[in-house]
């Protein structure tokens, strides 16, 4: 593994695990919220995805027409266009690490999702598209972030788990 990917792991575990151990994401994850909570967390997944930016544009377009993708589908998922927030910047390479690295549990939440009723487009898309681009992701993109780069990508990506889960802890959904 890669020195940055191999950091980028180690480094977001805890906020990672305490993102995915939000009881929320776990009912989510499980195919357990009703569809009423299950359309609160669209369209709260949907603010945070849509008021997150990406801080540049360095990565090629299949990396930005996946986002653009992913938003809609959460938007026509939910039903409703969720209210705009106000936007915050991450750096790219930790936005696209946690947005791509989604597509791990999407396939496994699509199972759950047979489950119940209530659109499951969005984990599609992770799971088709964010899958197809997580290999170039870590194989080429990651690889040429510069040595000196590296705190800085890891720190956003931490930020950036914590801003999710914070989000989603603020919506009280579960």
């Amino acid at each position: 593994m890669h020195g940055l990917r191999n950091h980028l792991k180690q480094s977001t575990l805890a906020a990672h695990e305490r993102l995915e151990n939000h009881p929320t994401m776990r009912a989510y994850a499980g195919g357990q919220l009703a569809p009423a909570r299950y359309r609160q967390l669209l369209l709260a997944l949907q603010e945070f995805w849509c008021a997150a930016q990406p801080a540049s544009r360095e990565l090629p377009g299949d990396y930005h027409d996946c986002l653009s993708e992913y938003r809609l589908a959460l938007a026509t998922d939910a039903g409703e266009q969720a209210p705009p927030q106000s936007p915050r910047q991450f750096d790219e390479i930790a936005y696209f690490y946690l947005l791509l690295g989604s597509s791990h549990g999407a396939r496994y939440m699509l199972n759950a999702a047979e489950r119940r009723a209530g659109g499951q487009s969005h984990l599609r898309v992770l799971a088709e598209h964010g899958r197809r681009l997580w290999s170039p992701f870590v194989k080429t993109e990651i690889r040429r972030v510069d040595e000196r780069r590296t705190a800085a990508v890891v720190q956003a990506a931490e930020a950036m788990f914590n801003a999710l889960h914070r989000h989603i802890e603020n919506k009280k959904i579960v």
